[in-house]
Parts: C-alpha cells; sequence; structure tokens
C-alpha cells in the first residue's frame, strides 16, 4: 500500500510540475510576442512613418531653398519690382512654382519700402500680412544677411485654407542696392495632408527651439508655442495620461526636429490583460490537474479486472482501449505485450486515415492559399502603371480593387454562393474594361436559379484571367463571354473567349498535365482550379477545355448541384 501511495503522490506531482511547465511556457511565448508586436507594430512602423516625414520635409525644403534663391535673382521678377513690366509672366511663374510642390505656398512680393507688390493671398489675408508685426520682423532679419535665404517660423494667422506657420524669404536686389523682397509660405493644409497617410498618431515638427511649426495634435503645444511634454530615456512619452512612443530626427537642415509618436496603451492594456488570464486561466488548470491526476491514478489500482476488461473490449472489437501500465510486476510483461500489439494495429489503421486526410486537406488549403493571392499580384502592377499615366483611371481602378478585397475578407468560407463569385467576376471584368478600354468586352449569363447554389470560392477569376492574359497577347479586340447553366443533374460554367486559341501540341501538353495530380506546372491557374474540383467533389467533375488555333478558347466547370438558401 506504501508503494502505490507514493506512486500515487508521483503522478500528482508529476502532473502538476508539467502543467507549471506549461503555463510557463504559455507565459514567456506571450510576453515574446507581445515584445516581438511591440517592435512591429510601434516601434518599427513610428520609424518607418518618421522616415518618412523627414524625407518629404527634407526634399520640400530643398526645393524652397534653392527656388527661393533663384526667384529672387530672376530677371522677371525684378523687372516687375522696378518699373512694373512683366506683371502678367511674374504672376505665372510665381504661381506655377506654388502650385508645382506638394507643399503649395502663399507668395508675396515686397518693394523696397515693404509695401506690397503682388501675392496669391486672399485679400482678407492681404491686409493681415500688411499689417503683420512677425513679417516686418523677418524682412528686418534678411536685411542684414541680404545674400543668404532666411528659413524661418512665421505664424502669421491666414484664413481660408492659406494658413502657414514656416516661410522662406530673400531679398531682391540688383546693382544698386535692395529693391524688394521675396517670401514663400507654406501651407499648413499641404502638410496635413500628407501626415493623414503616415503611418503615427502624433506627428510635430519643430525648430531648434522647440518651437512647434506644424502639429497635428495641440495638446503637445504649450501657451507659448513650444512642444511641451517630456520624452524619456526610453523614448516613452506621456500625453493626456496616455504612454507614446516617440521617435526624433534631428538631422534635417536648419535644425529642424521632425517628431513622431505612436500610441502604446492598446499594448499596454493586451500585456496587463493576458498576464491576468493567464495567471487566473494557470490557477484552474493546476487544480484540475491535480483533482485528474488522482481520478487516473485510481483507475490503475485493480490489476486482474483491467485486463480482463481489455481483453473483452479488444474482443468485441474496441481497439482504441489501452491498459495503463501497473506497478505490479507479475502483470508487466503482459500488459507491455498487449499494448504493443493493440498499439501497432491501431497506429498503422490510423496512419492510413491520417495520411488520406491530411494529403486531402492539405492540398486543398495549399491550393486555396495560391488562388487567393492570384489576382492581387497582377491588378497591383496595372495600378502601378496607371498611377504613372492616367492617375484619374488609377483611382477608379482602386476603389474597384478595394471591393474584390472586401470580398476575400467577408467570405472566409470555401465555398460560397454563385451568385457571390459571379458578383467578384463582373468587378474583375469591370476593372479591366477600364484598364483595356475598347479593347475587351465582356458578357455575363447565369440562369437565376442556380444564384444560391454553393461553388467553391474564387473558382472562376483565375480561368477568366486565364483568357484574359492570353487572348489579349494578339487580339484587337478580346470578347469573353461566361455562361452558367444546369446540364446533366449538374452546374456547367463556361468562360469563352475569341482569342488566338490553343496549338494543338500545346492542347496536349496542358491536358496531360491537368489529368496528372502530381505534377508541378509553372503556370498553376487552370491546373489549380481542376485539381480543388477534384479534390472536393471527386473525379467526375472538374475541367474541359476546348480550343482551336485561331479560334479561341472554351473552357467548362464541371460542379455538383449544392443548394444555398434557395432550391434548384
Amino acid at each position: 500500500m506504501n508503494k502505490y501511495s507514493r506512486f500515487k503522490d508521483y503522478m500528482r506531482h508529476s502532473f502538476i510540475q508539467y502543467a507549471i511547465i506549461l503555463i510557463s511556457f504559455v507565459f514567456i511565448l506571450f510576453i515574446t510576442s507581445m515584445i516581438i508586436n511591440f517592435k512591429l507594430s510601434s516601434i518599427q512602423t513610428n520609424k518607418s512613418g518618421n522616415r518618412k516625414v523627414s524625407d518629404f520635409f527634407q526634399q520640400q525644403y530643398d526645393i524652397y531653398y534653392e527656388n527661393t534663391k533663384k526667384l529672387s535673382q530672376n530677371k522677371i521678377i525684378k523687372d516687375f519690382i522696378g518699373s512694373g513690366k512683366n506683371r502678367k509672366e511674374a504672376f505665372t511663374l510665381l504661381y506655377n512654382f506654388s502650385n508645382g510642390q506638394d507643399i503649395k505656398s502663399n507668395f508675396i512680393i515686397f518693394d523696397a519700402d515693404k509695401n506690397i507688390k503682388a501675392t496669391n493671398l486672399y485679400e482678407s489675408n492681404t491686409l493681415i500680412s500688411a499689417n503683420s508685426t512677425e513679417i516686418r520682423d523677418i524682412i528686418n532679419r534678411i536685411n542684414e544677411e541680404k545674400d543668404e535665404v532666411l528659413a524661418t517660423i512665421n505664424k502669421t494667422q491666414y484664413h481660408n485654407g492659406q494658413r502657414s506657420d514656416y516661410a522662406f524669404a530673400k531679398c531682391i536686389a540688383d546693382k544698386d542696392g535692395i529693391i524688394g523682397y521675396l517670401m514663400l509660405q507654406l501651407r499648413d493644409s499641404d502638410i496635413n495632408n500628407f501626415v493623414i497617410n503616415t503611418d503615427a498618431d502624433i506627428i510635430s515638427i519643430n525648430d531648434r527651439f522647440d518651437n512647434v511649426i506644424y502639429s497635428n495634435n495641440n495638446n503637445l503645444i504649450d501657451s507659448a508655442g513650444k512642444f511641451n511634454p517630456d520624452i524619456n530615456s526610453n523614448n516613452i512619452t506621456k500625453l493626456n495620461e496616455k504612454s507614446y512612443y516617440t521617435n526624433i530626427n534631428n538631422k534635417l537642415p536648419n535644425n529642424i526636429r521632425i517628431i513622431t509618436m505612436s500610441s502604446i496603451a492598446v499594448q499596454q492594456q493586451m500585456l496587463i490583460f493576458g498576464v491576468i488570464i493567464i495567471c487566473i486561466i494557470g490557477f484552474f488548470v493546476i487544480i484540475l490537474v491535480s483533482f485528474l491526476a488522482n481520478k487516473m491514478t485510481n483507475k490503475n489500482i485493480n490489476a486482474i479486472d483491467t485486463l480482463l476488461e481489455a481483453i473483452d473490449k479488444c474482443a468485441s472489437e474496441n481497439l482504441e482501449y489501452r491498459i495503463s501500465l501497473d506497478t505490479f510486476e507479475e502483470f508487466k510483461i503482459l500488459y507491455n505485450k498487449f499494448n504493443n500489439m493493440i498499439t501497432k494495429v491501431q497506429y498503422l489503421i490510423d496512419k492510413n486515415k491520417e495520411i488520406s486526410e491530411r494529403k486531402r486537406i492539405m492540398e486543398i488549403k495549399h491550393l486555396e492559399g495560391q488562388l487567393n493571392p492570384h489576382f492581387v499580384f497582377n491588378v497591383l502592377e496595372t495600378l502601378r502603371y496607371e498611377i504613372l499615366l492616367n492617375p484619374e483611371e488609377a483611382s477608379k481602378m482602386l476603389v474597384s480593387f478595394a471591393k474584390l478585397m472586401r470580398y476575400s475578407i467577408n467570405y472566409g468560407s470555401s465555398e460560397v454562393e454563385l451568385q457571390t463569385d459571379i458578383e467578384y467576376v463582373n468587378n474583375y471584368l469591370m476593372l479591366q474594361k477600364i484598364r483595356y478600354n475598347n479593347r475587351l468586352e465582356y458578357y455575363i449569363h447565369v440562369d437565376k436559379k442556380l444564384m444560391l447554389c454553393k461553388i467553391p470560392k474564387l473558382i472562376i477569376q483565375p480561368i477568366v484571367e486565364n483568357s484574359l492574359v492570353h487572348g489579349m497577347k494578339d487580339s484587337a479586340q478580346l470578347i469573353i463571354n461566361v455562361r452558367g447553366e444546369i446540364v446533366e443533374n449538374r452546374i456547367e460554367i463556361s468562360i469563352e473567349d475569341n482569342g488566338k486559341g490553343i496549338q494543338r501540341n500545346d492542347m496536349e501538353k496542358l491536358l496531360n498535365i491537368l489529368n496528372d495530380e502530381y505534377a508541378m506546372p509553372e503556370h498553376i491557374g487552370l491546373y489549380n482550379v481542376n485539381r480543388a474540383i477534384k479534390l472536393m467533389y471527386g473525379e467526375d467533375y472538374g475541367l474541359n477545355i476546348y480550343s482551336k488555333y485561331d479560334s479561341g478558347t472554351k473552357i467548362i466547370l464541371k460542379i455538383p448541384i449544392i443548394a444555398g438558401d434557395g432550391d434548384v
């Protein structure tokens, strides 16, 4: 009995020990994942956003600095100030420069008496500028260094979208001395438009004295217009009781500093919540394991009954039953041999079942993984060129592309209703129609009775894409017809085009590849569709391809009728 008690205690202590190890492993894994998440979502994203803003602002700074100097030396502008000639040309020159930059500017030309000669400011803002002591101070400063461009903060409070917090100024001089002044004021609205698309919660652009040039959050600006929060040694900043990871770039010209701040409040809450949950679960797991250890140990007391019960169960073809090893020496040999024999039999049966099932599931998942991104890369490549050549069309394409991506997000299952996939194909062809214009025509005719039937997700689009890719190569105008109907108690979806078609030798090679389940073709679109259908529904279903060179191609998908929310 003492031996049994020691075994029971050993089993209970072992289970509890393993449970603690498992909980500790989960805890370490959780902390590690939180650290990785913090680095990726906060630190790296913040640094990337900081680089983006820094590069953008430095580029604009360099452009304005150099062009302020060039414009102040331009003969057209000098003639306009000196004699009033070339007024239209001077305005055009300044307008074209201002409107041609990512950050547009307010330009002001003053004569030698500091009166405004020309500006693109609204009338009300022109009056504000004329009476601004801050602008007068800037002019006085450039009088002292008339050969240099002055880049400085300018807090003149304009209205109607012309607000500016930073300006470039330079004297305009001829051989007789200073004849006027040129000032270019960067508009805050254009800086803000760029910052909106940057991966950082708060962005501040400061000068070397921490005067804020621009910020998308006024809470960090004190009453003197300076950057207020304190940044600790770990680059963490507290603002309104929230913590932010902060990155500073002070390597820009004129000692300008770019500060980006990303909130880490969510990560902190997740960490605290996760630790509490793991501790609670760990406590209950240890109690449960202790209870189960006692019960499992008690089951091994009666050795003879256990052996007889095992023999009876095996005689009744219950191969799932196993005998737990006992501490009684006389039964160890019988138990081991019996367990080994049954284990080997069950192992062989389970292994065959597992191999078949895993092969089927892995192939389907692998094919789905290849089908989902197949179209994405092609559309992104098209968008890349359209953005360069035709931004307006690119915008339309991006809206259509967003609808297609929403389909992938909202319908995560492997099967969808036919009407859902048809709508996806229609959006896809509309997108391509924008790209190819009159070179592409398409028609979709599907029996309404089929619309609620279930089909594999994204099974039609790769075939339509295949027709588009290969049909466009040698066709002045490609026509694609998509049809869906019931034929011999199954769904048949045909995709037909008037492209070049497939030569006989190539057709034979293609059919051989489609029929080979172990093939690894270079172009996997049709092969994946065919394999997915066969794996899901059997060998009686799949693709049929009909093509004649110079006469086009027709591909038919054969799928069983699987009713959705309605009857067929």
